[in-house]
């Protein structure tokens, strides 16, 4: 019996421990890649949300973070992204479902993996936010 109890105890102090280290802005690294899309899947084109502001922050030479206020709480988004060199797309782009918009209408959340394609020695990355009233939009050069 006690064995029991300082096991239940000792359960409780873990569950307890996890929740509190866990962040409480939703945040996930998501690398960037050749796109394995469906190809009838357009990038929006930007219409801004009332209210809503979108920036990119360079967190190193081939990340970014992803930064949204504004929006409604756990609203649903899917962020794109494409790369250019010299006003060309090179074809690496792609998409995912990012529901990470928090209790406070803020979204965080970081791209990696935004290296040069070949022997480039920088790009131009278009980088759209998604969202239930419209769509926001930013560019930054990396590195």
């Amino acid at each position: 019996m006690k064995r029991s109890l300082i096991l239940i105890i000792a359960m409780f102090c873990t569950s307890c421990l996890v929740q509190m280290s866990t962040p409480t802005e939703p945040q996930v690294e998501i690398a960037a890649m050749e796109s394995t899309e469906d190809p009838t899947i357009a990038t929006p084109d930007c219409q801004p949300g009332s209210g809503v502001t979108f920036r990119l922050q360079k967190i190193s030479d081939n990340m970014v973070e992803l930064i949204a206020t504004g929006l409604q709480p756990a609203e649903a988004t899917r962020v794109f992204y494409s790369s250019t060199y010299n006003g060309r797309n090179d074809g690496l782009s792609g998409m995912f479902d990012a529901n990470l918009v928090n209790e406070n209408g803020e979204f965080y959340s970081e791209l990696s993996r935004l290296d040069p394609v070949e022997e480039k020695v920088s790009m131009t990355w278009d980088i759209r936010l998604q969202h239930s009233h419209g769509v926001e939009c930013a560019t930054i050069i990396l590195p």
